[in-house]
C-alpha cells in the first residue's frame, strides 16, 4: 500500500512533467503593435495642417521591417496636446491620404467640436473607422509595407468668431503586425 502511495504522486509528477515540456513551442512569430504619428498645428492664420509619414518612421517598423508576414490597420485616435483659448470650438476635418496615389483613404469632419475637450487628461476621439476604410488601408500595406500617408488637418467656422486659436494635437494610427523570428 505504501508503494502504492509513493507510485501516483510520482507518476502524476511525470505526466504532468511531459505535458508542460511537449506544450512548449518555438517562438516563431513575434506580435507588434505599430504606431504612426501625425503632429498637427491649426491657427486663425494658418487653419489647415499638413504631414507625411511612412510606416519606417516607426522603430517597431523599422526592426522587423524584413520580417512582417502580415500589417493591419487597427484604430486611429485624435488627441490635442494644447488648446487656446481652452474656450474655442469650431468644425475639424482630419482626411488620410496615400501619398504615391493620392487616394483618400479615410476623412472625419466634427462640427461644433471642442478641442480642450481632448486634452491629455481626457479620453482621445476615436475616429471609427469604418470596414471599407480599413480594408482600403489594409489593402495598401499589402501591396507596399513600407506605406507613406499624407494627413491633412483644418479648422474652420471657429467661435468665439475673429478670434485668434492655436491649436495643436495628434493623430495616432495604430498597426498591427506580426514578424517571423
Amino acid at each position: 500500500m505504501k508503494k502504492l502511495i509513493l507510485t501516483i504522486p510520482l507518476t502524476a509528477l511525470v505526466i504532468f512533467s511531459l505535458i508542460t515540456f511537449n506544450a512548449c513551442d518555438k517562438f516563431e512569430n513575434l506580435p507588434l503593435n505599430i504606431p504612426i504619428v501625425f503632429k498637427f498645428a491649426i491657427t486663425n492664420a494658418n487653419p489647415v495642417s499638413t504631414e507625411d509619414v511612412c510606416m519606417d518612421q516607426s522603430s517597431s517598423f523599422q526592426e522587423y521591417r524584413d520580417k512582417f508576414k502580415n500589417l493591419s490597420l487597427v484604430e486611429a485616435v485624435f488627441r490635442i496636446t494644447t488648446v487656446v483659448p481652452a474656450d474655442v470650438q469650431g468644425t475639424i476635418v482630419i482626411e488620410v491620404w496615400r501619398t504615391d496615389t493620392n487616394q483618400l483613404l479615410m476623412t472625419r469632419s466634427y462640427p461644433n467640436i471642442k478641442p480642450a475637450d481632448y486634452l491629455p487628461d481626457n479620453v482621445p476621439l476615436n475616429l471609427q473607422l469604418t470596414q471599407a476604410e480599413i480594408d482600403l488601408v489594409n489593402a495598401y500595406l499589402d501591396a507596399n509595407p513600407n506605406a507613406c500617408f499624407r494627413a491633412i488637418i483644418s479648422g474652420s467656422n471657429v467661435t468665439p468668431t475673429g478670434s485668434n486659436f492655436d491649436i495643436k494635437g495628434v493623430v495616432d494610427i495604430l498597426f498591427y503586425g506580426e514578424a517571423e523570428l
